[in-house]
């Protein structure tokens, strides 16, 4: 059913959250890599909308977050959504709030952050195993908050942000932890302003904006390169959690809000930071996440 909906073919979409002014106006949408018309995936309803969405395909379940209204108020719940038969099953039973989750890239698991109503109430970052249903808390029980979890390629670990208030304002680091012996290690300190980020194709390198601009950072080397200076974006405020790196077809993507013209846009940009494109602008909504998803 969805493949019909979204032909012609296209070899690669990306999948985008917009959330409007007012309650339960989140949608969840598509877009061709390469531009076009965007197509809706998930419509808010009156007492239902969606704040998330991620996959590896349209083929596949998503991980989406849910905001429906409870009593008076609302909360935010994950679901596993399967597309093509528009079956949904709840994520998981925690009391608390569920923020965004990402599927690994084998399908196997759900890296998320939750926040729990007793107790520690900031958001952490935690791990589900589909198949087993084994639930892991890998957050250190410290100052802060986690959030915008993303696996690296190999699936072997998930990089994530962890926000803290300093004595200036918000501080932000960039962190990995390693599921093997569920070691975590800081890539960015928080005074690099690290904000959204995702992993190069390869898994060799993470593509992260800073007070410098769009970078590369060596995970195994120390080598750092600029793709994108600070400097060139001058009228533009970078969306968190809104940047990819296709696999498919190297390109990079991220959204941002364009303080001159009032509005949001999805922007794709070659590995070396050329050949920049405007797909998608929209006034009025704000674009919350973005990633690359096979058809």
């Amino acid at each position: 059913m969805l493949r019909n909906f979204l032909r012609p073919a296209v070899d690669e979409w990306i999948i985008f959250s917009l959330s409007g002014r007012r309650p339960f106006e989140d949608y969840i949408h598509v877009i061709p890599v390469g531009g076009g018309t965007f197509k809706p995936i998930l419509e808010p309803g009156h007492d239902r909308s969606f704040l998330t969405a991620s996959g590896n395909s349209l083929g596949q379940e998503l991980v989406v977050t849910v905001h429906a209204r409870v009593g008076d108020g609302a909360e935010d719940h994950l679901y596993l959504y399967e597309p093509t038969a528009r079956r949904w099953r709840r994520l998981l039973e925690l009391a608390g709030t569920d923020g965004g989750g990402t599927l690994s890239p084998d399908g196997t698991k759900v890296a998320f952050i939750h926040a729990t109503d007793n107790g520690d109430r900031f958001p952490r970052l935690w791990l589900l195993d589909l198949s087993s249903g084994l639930l892991d808390r890998l957050a250190i029980p410290e100052e802060g908050w986690d959030a915008e979890p993303r696996w690296i390629p190999s699936g072997a670990a998930i990089g994530y942000i962890h926000l803290r208030r300093g004595d200036r304002g918000l501080l932000s680091s960039l962190r990995l932890v390693e599921l093997n012996h569920r070691a975590h290690k800081e890539l960015l300190g928080a005074e690099e302003g690290a904000g959204a980020f995702c992993f190069s194709p390869d898994g060799s390198e993470v593509l992260v904006w800073t007070r410098n601009g769009l970078e590369a950072v060596g995970l195994q080397k120390d080598e750092r390169r600029v793709i994108m200076p600070a400097g060139a974006l001058p009228e533009l405020r970078i969306r968190s959690g809104s940047l990819d790196w296709s696999r498919r077809s190297r390109k990079i993507a991220f959204a941002i809000y364009n303080v001159n013209k009032r509005q949001d846009e999805i922007w794709t940009i070659s590995e070396d930071g050329s050949n920049a494109q405007t797909i998608f602008r929209i006034p009025d909504a704000s674009i919350t996440r973005l990633c690359f998803i096979q058809p």
